[in-house]
């Protein structure tokens, strides 16, 4: 039941913070503000930055004073209250309530995300399973907050979106405070590891800057195939983009892997490899179809398709290697590092002169990140391998 209160609150708390994203810049360009394009954009880059850096914080609270689930129940009611702040119009709550549910956020996911791994430190084989079926309780949650919240924007207004908003938020606060942690964490599970501390830590350290490296390449792509997905689908009555197929396409794919998984346990870094060879495999279809004109419908779903298996072999498989290879006590701190890295990997993509190469070009380098990333894990199963041989005959993870 634990898991199951927990990927309610999560989808909740989701539901909420995309909804809020979905609707922040448009409320700030409203009669409700009338705030600049500029300022606009520079407070909305700026309050994404804080929500990315603030799990550092909420993390160690966390973590050092052993107050996961109080963490997660205070930093949904925080994100709450900032919801709340939002309705009242003004130039000063909106500071002030962005600024609380950044905090907030900063409290709950990074300790939400160590609850749900010290629940399964005694079977450490189906965490890709239970990370995946996390991932897919995010992603409905931004789906159905993204249609929810704009939908109340749009026929009653910002203020009543940002009510439901809050009690959302409220209600992913309670789930999380009914829901049980593991009561007792024993002295060997977590701790009894195969592997000396300085290959954990390098597992540890790879999958994170690898994982940096995929968003990275990811944006490049993103970039050029919205160029090309927008003009294809120009004429068409709804709305279609590539980031919002590719999250649809993922929802079924985690599902699948999250089956599987359960039943089959093989290697993070076999998973990790799976992910770089079909985000070059898309990276070389949008080449294709960039430089022979053979871009249409069935093209673009499948590079979204390879995109969103790729995405589903990276993060689930992530949050497992951080539970299985770092210390219980520190868990909070090691997913607050991934987010933390993955950001400040895409924020300095964007002081790189990339943008002034043509769009094959930009793709070339994306090549070029994955195949960097690929290698880098391929040697790495190696190491890995042997060292273990060297120990213990013990099946790779």
């Amino acid at each position: 039941m634990g898991m199951v209160a927990n990927s309610f609150s999560i989808l909740l708390e989701r539901s909420g913070y995309y909804g809020l994203r979905g609707i922040l810049t448009l409320y700030m360009v409203s009669e409700s503000l009338s705030l600049e394009l500029d300022t606009t954009f520079r407070l909305y880059g700026f309050f994404i930055a804080i929500v990315a850096l603030t799990p550092i914080i909420g993390s160690v609270i966390g973590d050092l004073l052993s107050l996961h689930r109080w963490s997660c129940f205070i930093g949904n009611t925080l994100q709450a209250v900032g919801a709340f702040v939002l309705c009242f119009d003004t130039y000063f709550s909106l500071i002030a309530g962005l600024g609380i549910i950044a905090l907030g956020s900063g409290l709950y996911k990074p300790n939400m995300l160590a609850r749900i791994g010290k629940l399964y430190l005694s079977n450490t084989n189906i965490l890709d399973s239970i990370f995946s079926v996390y991932m897919i309780a995010v992603n409905v949650g931004a789906f159905f907050g993204l249609v929810l919240i704009a939908l109340i924007a749009e026929k009653v207004g910002y203020q009543a979106s940002f009510a439901v908003i809050g009690l959302l938020l409220l209600i992913s606060g309670v789930a999380a405070l009914l829901s049980k942690d593991k009561s007792k964490v024993n002295s060997w599970e977590n701790t009894n590891y195969p592997l000396e501390i300085e290959i954990r830590a390098l597992l540890i350290i790879s999958a994170m800057i690898g994982s940096g490296l995929f968003w990275v390449a990811y944006e490049i792509e993103w970039n050029n195939l919205t160029i090309d997905a927008n003009e294809l689908f120009k004429d068409h009555s709804l709305p279609i983009s590539y980031t919002s197929i590719s999250a649809y396409m993922v929802i079924p794919v985690l599902m699948v892997l999250a089956i599987i998984w359960y039943s089959k346990y093989y290697s993070h870094l076999a998973k990790f490899v799976i992910a770089f060879i079909c985000a070059i495999l898309g990276v070389l279809l949008s080449i294709l179809a960039i430089t022979s004109g053979m871009f249409n419908l069935g093209m673009f779903l499948l590079i979204c398709l390879l995109f969103a298996v790729a995405e589903a072999h990276i993060t689930p498989v992530l949050f497992s290697l951080v539970t299985k290879y770092l210390h219980w006590r520190y868990l909070s701190m090691g997913m607050a590092a991934t987010g933390v890295i993955a950001y400040g990997m895409s924020q300095a993509l964007r002081y790189l002169p990339y943008h002034t190469l043509e769009g094959h070009f930009q793709l070339y380098l994306a090549i070029a990140i994955l195949i960097t990333g690929l290698v880098g894990f391929v040697v790495l199963y190696f190491v890995v391998r042997d060292k273990k041989s060297e120990s213990c005959d013990l099946p790779l993870s």
